[in-house]
C-alpha cells in the first residue's frame, strides 16, 4: 500500500474532495513466500460528499499494468488512464490532461510525474517565491489513509478517518 499504491489513493482523495471513513482488507495472497508486506488491497471508500468510491491495488500482475481511476457522474466520467486525463460524455472522449513523455524516454505507465517533482523542488530551491508544492498536511491526507486501511483490515469493519 504505502510503496505501490499510495498515488492512487491521493488521487481518488483528492479528485473526491476527502474521505470520511473506508472498509479495507490487506492480504498476502500470490507473493506471499516473496515478499514481507502485503501484495493486494481492497477499499471502498466514503467520500466527504457522500459519493462512494472502491479502490483496488495489486503487485501480483504478470505484467506492468496502468493506472485506471474512473469517476463516474449523472451525464459522464473522466477517466485517467495511460498517464491521460479523459472526459466521456456519451461517445465523445476529450483528452484534458496528459502526462506521458513527450520523447518517450521511460515506461509508459509511471509517466513523467516523478520527473517533474524533482525537477519542481530545484525550481523552488532556485525561486523560492515561485514555488508551487504540496504542504505537510496535505501530504499527510493519504498516509492517514493507508494506515487507516490497515487498521480497517485488522479490525475488519469500517473505520472513521479522524481529520
Amino acid at each position: 500500500m504505502i510503496n505501490q499504491a499510495i498515488h492512487t489513493l491521493d488521487l481518488m482523495q483528492w479528485f473526491g474532495g476527502g474521505v470520511r471513513r473506508l472498509k479495507g482488507v490487506v492480504d498476502s495472497t500470490l507473493l506471499a513466500d516473496e515478499i514481507e508486506t502485503e501484495d493486494s488491497a481492497m477499499v471502498t471508500l466514503c467520500f466527504n460528499n457522500g459519493a462512494r468510491g472502491l479502490f483496488y491495488a495489486s503487485n501480483c500482475y504478470a505484467s506492468d499494468s496502468p493506472l485506471l481511476l474512473e469517476i463516474e457522474f449523472e451525464h459522464g466520467m473522466l477517466r485517467l488512464h495511460d498517464n491521460a486525463l479523459w472526459q466521456i460524455c456519451g461517445d465523445e472522449h476529450v483528452l484534458l490532461a496528459s502526462d506521458a513523455s513527450p520523447d518517450g524516454v521511460g515506461k509508459s505507465y509511471w509517466g513523467i510525474g516523478h520527473q517533474q517533482a524533482v525537477l519542481h523542488f530545484y525550481q523552488a530551491l532556485d525561486t523560492p517565491a515561485a514555488a508551487s508544492f504540496c504542504d505537510i498536511r496535505e501530504a499527510a491526507k493519504s498516509l492517514q489513509m493507508v494506515n487507516t486501511i490497515y487498521q480497517s483490515s485488522l479490525l475488519r469493519k469500517w473505520v472513521n478517518i479522524n481529520e
